[in-house]
């Protein structure tokens, strides 16, 4: 539970602090609980927190998912994502990166990620926008368990981000990221989320969205490669 008050605090100082108001935040929220024959309880949540000038635009993301199966623990993840753009010209811009998640059922007691990249804005339109980056990033990560206590390798990631307000009241979006080891090319991961939303008012939203993350060498190998999340959450923007 401290995580989320941790994203809810984080979310609320953006809003105060913002006096000229813009910060546009964007909050997720997700809870499921099941009895009977099987008895689940899943929370997730996620936020994103985007601040945009002429040359220089800020980005902020967060992310957690806690689920029970009949009493034990099967998933605990949070991650934490920043980015800073600068633009170079028209389209183009460069970007600094930095990253924390923890996922211990893939393995990871934590992964800490950043570097420099440049990325283009394929689409730039009020109703559509279509983003693609490359990046050089640094690794560490830190094992739960396995012969290797930790290890730090260079990657290279490929991002593509598309949005699209195909009414008033709907929107659709879709991101995938394809990371591979500069050391070790089988060392990859494939990771996709999309989902559509749908406004109920001006501040609040229904959402469903559905996430893959792929690895292909988890650090054990009774670890599954493939993760997959289907959730609705209750949304607000800000």
């Amino acid at each position: 539970m401290f995580r989320y008050i941790y994203l809810i605090l984080l979310v609320l100082t953006f809003t105060v602090f913002s006096e000229e108001k813009k910060w546009e935040v964007h909050i997720e929220f997700a809870y499921v609980k099941t009895s009977g024959n099987t008895q689940t309880d899943t929370m997730a949540s996620k936020f994103n927190a985007d601040y945009e000038l002429d040359k220089n635009r800020f980005y902020l993301k967060g992310e957690t998912l806690y689920k029970k199966d009949d009493g034990k623990e099967s998933a605990n993840k949070v991650i934490t994502d920043g980015r800073w753009e600068r633009v170079i010209h028209d389209d183009l811009f460069g970007f600094l990166n930095i990253r924390y998640e923890m996922d211990k059922f893939s393995g990871y007691e934590y992964r800490i990620s950043g570097g420099p990249g440049v990325g283009y804005d394929i689409i730039e339109r009020d109703d559509m926008n279509l983003k693609s980056l490359i990046s050089v990033i640094n690794y560490y990560d830190r094992f739960v368990d396995g012969e290797r206590k930790s290890d730090s390798y260079s990657s290279s990631k490929v991002e593509l981000y598309f949005d699209w307000d195909i009414r008033e009241d709907l929107k659709y979006r879709f991101d995938i990221n394809y990371i591979v080891s500069l050391r070790d090319n089988q060392n990859y991961f494939l990771n996709g989320e999309t989902g559509f939303e749908i406004k109920l008012n001006s501040v609040l939203s229904m959402g469903v969205s559905y996430k893959v993350n792929y690895q292909n060498k988890p650090p054990d190998p009774d670890i599954k490669r493939t993760d997959t999340t289907l959730l609705t959450s209750v949304i607000f923007d800000f």
